[in-house]
Parts: structure tokens; sequence; C-alpha cells
């Protein structure tokens, strides 16, 4: 019996790949038709998205937790030493601070690209493992040249996590759903941060041979680098392969992301796709506010620290203080203009806090200030764009046939626009 199953859920994969080649669809079309036609079963929502949650809001909160605690320990080695013990000098520190966002930023588009080829999970789980054995690399530089390199691939690799997640939100649950989800997975950064100045307050007081900043890159680059293993284990690449769900379960998830009218995967690069979005007034707001929002933090990441220790706290005072701190191809194009705007926010954000400046700094404040304005006026046009959108797809007669056709452009990947179906949730 289990033999059969496994056999129709194989032939049934095979029909799924076909009828996306020939359609040049979604990864999900062949299932959702057979949802249509009657194949699925009876299935609670509640306990299905209980199960969903359970297996991957850990695995993404945790990544991320460690994406920001990785990122942000140079400004707790900082604080122990290491512009001293690597002789930096001038704007070298704020040189590393940007070039983990250079390294990010050439190869956003690239990896967003990877992650429509290759299977998701696994592409993330592995540039985990390698991003932390960079990390543990740090230990090893001595001067500029080493540091900035290390820097440079640490920013490439961790250059996945973002799109990545978007995607499997996408995946997996309603747009209804994703804000929520999307607020705790980002939060999960704070917890992260939290964590970093303890375990930073610990190591602090480790007498060995090395410097305490090489045994923080040493520490977190073994844990973050264990952490890939898990994930690649545990991770599904999509809601069609997820051998956590029962076949019945993985219908029931498709039939649920209906509604999104996104589709769930689809492995073809469209230009026009790529052009639509480019040409979006809904792309560039979003890029605008990304910089705007971004430019500050990196400039407090990498100067917190410092900052701190200038006001007159000791070292191992100053990292506990810094805890609290922490408070398809349309798809992928777009995320990968709002990480590009992520990227160039925190790396121009460093150069506004200049030493002869510290520890006021005055420039980087004002530049602060001046990112909320932009970012409340960035936000409030895409308010806007999004309502005058809705508001002229509205119809007074909106038929049954019209929902399931709404539902079907999505996973025969239609973007926004092309589905006349598409209504946005802000």
């Amino acid at each position: 019996m289990a033999e059969s199953k496994e056999q129709y859920m194989t032939s049934d994969a095979e029909k799924h790949t076909d009828a996306s080649h020939d359609l040049r669809g979604d990864i999900a079309l062949g299932v959702f038709e057979e949802i249509r036609e009657g194949a699925l079963g009876s299935v609670d929502d509640s306990k299905l998205l209980w199960k969903v949650d359970m297996r991957l809001m850990p695995l993404l909160c945790i990544t991320y937790m460690l994406q920001s605690i990785d990122k942000t320990t140079l400004g707790y080695a900082a604080v122990f030493d290491l512009r001293e013990d690597t002789q930096l000098h001038g704007t070298q520190y704020s040189w590393l601070g940007s070039l983990f966002y250079l390294g990010y930023l050439f190869w956003e588009y690239p990896t967003s690209l990877l992650l429509q080829r290759l299977p998701v999970a696994k592409f993330m789980s592995g540039t985990v493992i390698v991003w932390g054995i960079v990390l543990m690399c740090h230990a090893a530089a001595h001067d500029f040249g080493g540091l900035a390199a290390a820097r440079t691939f640490l920013g490439m690799l961790e250059a996945s996590i973002n799109p990545g997640t978007m995607l499997i939100f996408s995946m997996w649950y309603k747009r209804s759903e994703q804000p929520l989800r999307m607020g705790i997975w980002i939060g999960s950064a704070g917890i992260g941060y939290v964590l970093a100045g303890i375990a930073s307050f610990g190591i602090g007081h480790i007498g060995g041979a090395l410097s305490s900043w090489k045994y923080m890159f040493l520490i977190w680059g073994a844990v973050t680098a264990s952490w890939g293993v898990v994930i690649y284990l545990v991770l599904p690449d999509n809601p069609v392969k997820a051998g956590f769900l029962s076949e019945n379960e993985r219908r029931g998830v498709i039939h649920r992301i209906r509604e999104n009218e996104t589709g769930v995967e689809n492995k073809h690069f469209k230009k026009t796709q790529f052009i639509e979005a480019l040409t979006d007034l809904k792309t560039w707001l979003l890029f605008i506010f990304a910089v705007a929002s971004n430019a500050p933090n990196g400039g407090l990441t990498t100067f917190q620290g410092l900052i701190i220790k200038g006001m007159g706290f000791s070292t191992l005072r100053t990292t506990l203080i810094q805890m609290p701190s922490g408070g398809v191809q349309m798809k992928i194009t777009t995320n990968a203009f709002l990480l590009i705007g992520y990227c160039l926010g925190n790396f121009i954000g460093p150069f506004f806090f200049l030493a002869e400046q510290a520890p006021q700094y005055e420039l980087g404040v004002g530049m602060m200030f001046f990112c909320i304005g932009v970012q409340v006026l960035s936000i409030v046009g895409l308010w806007v764009l999004l309502w005058m959108r809705n508001k002229s797809r509205a119809s007074a007669n909106v038929s049954e046939q019209d929902v399931i056709e709404g539902y079907e452009n999505g996973f025969r990947d239609l973007t926004d626009k092309e589905n006349v179906h598409f209504k946005y949730v802000y």
C-alpha cells in the first residue's frame, strides 16, 4: 500500500513537471487542476496552517537571527580592539561596514536568479554553511585587506536569505497571513541582537591565547555552519515536495494559497515580466523606501558600539548596552530591487559618521532624520498607488467564474498587471 502510494506520488510529480514545462506555468498548476476536478480530500485548515508554521517559522526565524548576529559581529569585535589589532586607520573601518553590502549588492540579482532556477531550501542551506565558514575566516585576518575580503564574501553569501525567505512565504501562506509572519521573522533579528550582546559579554571573559574578537568570529561561524546543515535536512523546497506533509495536505496548501494569484514556483526566466517590474512605479517606491530606511541602519550597525564606548562605558558594559537596539519572476525582480535598495542604504550609511565628529556624529544623526522623512513620503506614495489600482479594477458584478479564473491565472504565472482579477493587500 505504501509502495503504491509512493508510485502514485512519483507519477504525480512527473505530471506536474511536464505541465510546468509545456505551459511554462507554475510547478503547482497540475495540483490546482486536480483540485478543481475534486481530488482534494478533507483537510482541517487550522491544523494544516499550524503544522506549516511549526516547520517553517522556527527555521526561518533562527536563520534570520543568525544572519543579523553574523553581519553585526564586526561592531562587537571593534569594541574588543579589532581596529587596534589589525592597524585600521582613517575610513578603513567605515569601508569594512560598507563592503559587506557591496558584496551583497553585487551578488543580489544573480542570487535571485539562482533562487528561481535551483531548489530554494537547498540553495539557502548551502550558502548558510559557506557563510559560516567565511565568518570563521575573519579570525585569521591580520590587516584591512584580509578583513575587507572576508566582509565582501560574507555579504555575497548572505544575499540569498532575504529573497529566499520572501519566496518561501509566498509559496506557503495566503497574502493576508504573510504580514504577521513576516513581522515575527523580522522581529527575530531583535532577539539575535540581545543574544549577541549576552554572548559577547561571555566571550569577553575568555582568557585564551586569542583576542576576544577572534573568538567571536570562530564561535558564531561554527554555530552558523552547523545550522546550515539543519536547514538542508528539514526545510522543504516547496509545498509540492514537502515530505513532512501527507499527499492530501500538500494539495491543501496549494488550495489555500490559490487566492494569492501569484503561484508557487516557476523556473523560467521571462523577459516581459522583468521589464514590467523595472517600469512599475511600485518597484521604485519600494526601492526609495529601502534606501532611506537602511542608510541609518548601516551607520548604527557599524558604529553603535564605538558610540557607546566613546561615552565612557567599559568594553564589557558596552556589549550589554548594545542589546536592546534590535527592536515569480516579477516577484524575483521586485525583491531584488528592494534588496538592492537595502544594500545601497547600508553601504552609504557608515560614511555619514565622520571620525572627527566622534562620539556625537552630528552629520550621521542629521542623515537619519532626513531619511525618516523620505520613508514617510515613499510609503504614502505606495499606498496611494495600490489604492488607485484596486479602485480601477473594482467591479460590482464579480462572478464565481471570475474568481476561479483569477486563481488559475496566478498558477499560470501571470503578473499582477496581467491578471485583471488581482487585488493588492496593503
